[in-house]
């Protein structure tokens, strides 16, 4: 069996049709969770490592000082070496989204019955570029309007005002990037299906970091807060040919997760690992594989753990034991919070905000149609 893996970092899942967002059109990757397995609650344990975390199938999460354990372990690629089976990591940065798909299926092709092809998709992280033709769909030429709203490609990180257009500028942007994003993965299935290679791959779209934007009043990387736009990421699994396609597993996994599971889907020994193989979960032999979730960040002498369960979440801020301003750090303070349902996570994407969006381009929606009306 083949597997092909689309890590992408950046992706805030308040942003995916497939994870309850309205408004913005992601057709590819709905479609692929429509025809795959949707992880609704899959948690990152550093969301900052890229990919760490699963090439060693163990956490890592930063110490109070900030510094991540330089732990000894095997890495994906050293097992899969060891086992004979052929692998490929490849850096999508520098690559268009053609090259990114002409090299994937030729890739694919050249393996013989088993292998891993690792994509690190280049990050959905700002400054952006985004084509004229998606940005249009989120913004309307109004010459006669001095407040129209504009793209905003280059956004600070760091505090942003959600008074005013600075936030639908803002979310508009980035919905324009998603929805590029998706185009791309349509563009790779359609040419795997094409050549029959989705009839023997597994193929998993994830990630190991969402994004912030504005839903806590910062962008990107600035403090070291583990909201659920940073620490919850996508996991959505196409099982050839399709099989138990629509399933949606509510069970909490975590990035350290897909080493195992990758060992499992290529029929090899298990690895010394924390993680654990998905396949249990997919085929309903169990519904949980832990009982809760770890995660830990660090940015500068910002230092953050949590641990989730399904229903709760405990945040504990850290300050770095380094001295700053010539006073030693300590423990902030702990709170517990409810997890919050995405439509609090997404800001103001609400059902007044798309009506809006229809009324700006000239469309109109019947009343009973329109998102968010009852029934």
């Amino acid at each position: 069996m083949k597997i092909l893996v689309l890590h992408v970092n950046g992706l805030n899942l308040g942003y995916l049709g497939c994870y309850g967002n309205d408004w913005v059109r992601t057709p590819n990757l709905d479609r692929l969770a429509a025809e795959g397995i949707v992880f609704d609650q899959h948690l990152a344990d550093c969301p900052r490592l890229s990919r760490r975390s699963s090439f060693t199938g163990r956490y890592s999460i930063p110490s109070p000082d900030g510094q991540v354990s330089g732990q000894e372990s095997l890495l994906l690629t050293d097992i899969l070496d060891a086992q004979g089976v052929p692998q490929v990591v490849m850096d999508g940065q520098e690559k268009s989204a053609k090259a990114m798909v002409d090299s994937v299926r030729k890739r694919l092709e050249r393996f013989g019955e088993r292998g891993l092809l690792w994509l690190d998709w280049p990050a959905l992280a700002p400054p952006w570029k985004v084509p004229e033709e998606f940005l249009a769909e989120y913004f309307f030429e109004d010459k006669e309007n001095e407040d129209a709203l504009t793209p905003w490609l280059n956004p600070p990180i760091g505090p942003v005002n959600r008074e005013g257009l600075d936030l639908e500028r803002l979310q508009n942007t980035y919905a324009a990037l998603v929805t590029a994003f998706d185009a791309q993965v349509g563009m790779m299935v359609e040419s795997l299906a094409e050549r029959g290679l989705l009839e023997n791959t597994w193929l998993f779209v994830t990630g190991a970091c969402g994004l912030a934007l504005a839903e806590h009043g910062y962008v990107g990387e600035h403090r070291a807060w583990l909201h659920e736009e940073i620490v919850h990421v996508p996991l959505i699994v196409r099982r050839p040919p399709a099989a138990d396609a629509g399933l949606r597993i509510n069970a909490l996994t975590q990035p350290v997760d897909l080493l195992p599971t990758i060992l499992d889907v290529l029929g090899l020994p298990p690895a010394d690992a924390q993680g654990h193989s998905l396949l249990p979960l997919i085929r309903g032999e169990v519904e949980h594989i832990r009982p809760h979730a770890y995660s830990g960040l660090a940015i500068g002498y910002s230092v953050e753990w949590a641990i989730r369960t399904p229903g709760w979440a405990l945040l504990v801020p850290l300050s770095s034991s380094r001295t700053i301003a010539g006073k030693s750090t300590t423990f902030a303070n702990i709170t517990w919070s409810w997890r919050k349902s995405w439509s609090r996570h997404c800001g103001d994407l609400s059902a007044n905000r798309e009506r809006k969006r229809l009324e700006k381009s000239g469309r109109t929606i019947p009343v009973a149609d329109a998102p968010g009306s009852p029934p």
